[in-house]
């Protein structure tokens, strides 16, 4: 008896019960996680190398040599325009240049013997130098109608084809790096204040997984739109593998 007394009494104490019974539903497991903050903005993704590539004299184009979506490197040859007019130019001036060359040694040593005067010396010399002058301007453009990739890249645009005659300026091709993309966002100015260069940006990709793609800001714009107060902010994203493309929103 006195035993089933004990047992009686343990059971109605309030702390040998539980304080609620929890089913699998009710437990959450913790963990740790980054909250992120910031300014959400839009736009789209821009090669931070894009250069037009631009006829350098009147001629016609004897050779194209890239394609669309062609891969190039930095000084590959791009495309040729005719020489018939350039090659002859050059040779002339260099010849020209030879002959001011001796002319003006001739007299030098003329004028070291006393059979000339020094005013012939000078004159000698303003021809040597104007010769030179033409001959590297012959030359530069002879060497101009190879035209050569500025920079490593992939050609974006091919604008004329072989046998097109060309005017001074028209451009023949763009050419893009998209090893890092710009992405140009405008940002009400209120929010100025807590963007600094450096900071990190996640991107979501039209047609890109969802995990996003971070990046960095590099430049902040030093005024505000007038019609807007907005302030441009540029970022700079990483693309080494070239699984981006530009334009992408």
């Amino acid at each position: 008896p006195s035993g089933g007394h004990g047992a009686g009494k343990a059971s109605a104490d309030p702390a040998a019960r539980p304080a609620a019974v929890l089913g699998p539903n009710d437990v959450w497991t913790v963990a740790r996680t980054d909250l992120i903050a910031g300014v959400p903005v839009s736009g789209t993704l821009e090669p931070n190398v894009d250069i037009k590539i631009n006829a350098p004299t009147p001629e016609v184009l004897d050779q194209v040599l890239v394609k669309e979506g062609q891969a190039v490197e930095r000084g590959q040859v791009l495309a040729r325009l005719s020489t018939a007019a350039l090659g002859p130019a050059a040779a002339s001036t260099a010849a020209q240049l030879r002959m001011a060359q001796a002319d003006y040694h001739r007299m030098q040593d003329l004028y070291k013997e006393g059979a000339v005067a020094e005013h012939d010396v000078e004159t000698a010399e303003v021809t040597l130098k104007n010769a030179e002058a033409a001959n590297a301007a012959a030359a530069r453009k002879l060497a101009e109608a190879t035209l050569r990739a500025p920079v490593s890249g992939v050609i974006a645009q091919r604008l004329h084809e072989a046998g097109d005659r060309v005017k001074d300026g028209d451009q023949l091709f763009r050419l893009v790096n998209t090893r890092e993309l710009e992405f140009e966002a405008t940002v009400p100015s209120q929010y100025v204040g807590d963007i600094k260069v450096g900071a990190a940006a996640l991107l979501t990709v039209t047609g890109m997984d969802s995990a996003g793609v971070t990046a960095r800001v590099a430049r902040i714009n030093a005024t505000a739109d007038p019609a807007t107060r907005q302030v441009k902010v540029y970022v700079n994203v990483p693309n080494p593998n070239g699984r981006m493309v530009a334009g992408l929103y």
